[in-house]
């Protein structure tokens, strides 16, 4: 009886304190870990959502990062946005690299091809290698924070 109590106790522990410390859970993962995972999976999907709209809006309305655009303030553009899409979507996936890859490969790819039906966008095959190589060194710079990144029981 006194077992089943002190399991109780530890749950409202860790769901009270889930960002401060990790608790390990017989049944799954850990209760902060799963939180961690959420709070990365929602910073991906916004991460992406400012890309298509990045990507998809007319020249007019696209946000830029300087008033004269050289070729190099546009690959920073791409291959940055990119890398931060790819390594909150490898966080957030925790630490796995196939699904993150096809995952920013193929959003790289389908908002290339959808700039098709833009009048004002050219899409182009450099564009999608560009954004690729971010998102696989975003991948990387997650996977090596998880490495490094201290382990709880």
């Amino acid at each position: 009886m006194s077992a089943g109590l002190t399991a109780v106790v530890v749950n409202v522990c860790v769901i009270d304190h889930a960002a401060s410390f990790t608790v390990q859970s017989p049944t799954g993962p850990a209760i902060s870990t799963i939180m961690s995972r959420r709070l990365f999976t929602i910073a991906a999907l916004g991460c992406l959502a400012f890309i298509a709209y990045a990507t998809l809006s007319s020249l007019a309305e696209r946000p830029v990062l300087s008033l004269h655009e050289t070729a190099a303030v546009v690959f920073v553009e791409r291959f940055g946005a990119f890398a931060l899409l790819g390594c909150l979507v490898c966080l957030s996936e925790g630490g796995r690299i196939t699904r993150p890859c096809a995952i920013v490969l193929g959003v790289a790819i389908l908002l290339e091809m959808l700039q098709v039906f833009r009048v004002d966008r050219d899409p182009g095959l450099f564009d999608v290698v560009e954004k690729a190589a971010g998102g696989i060194t975003g991948i990387l710079i997650a996977r090596g924070i998880l490495a490094f990144a201290p382990r709880h029981v």
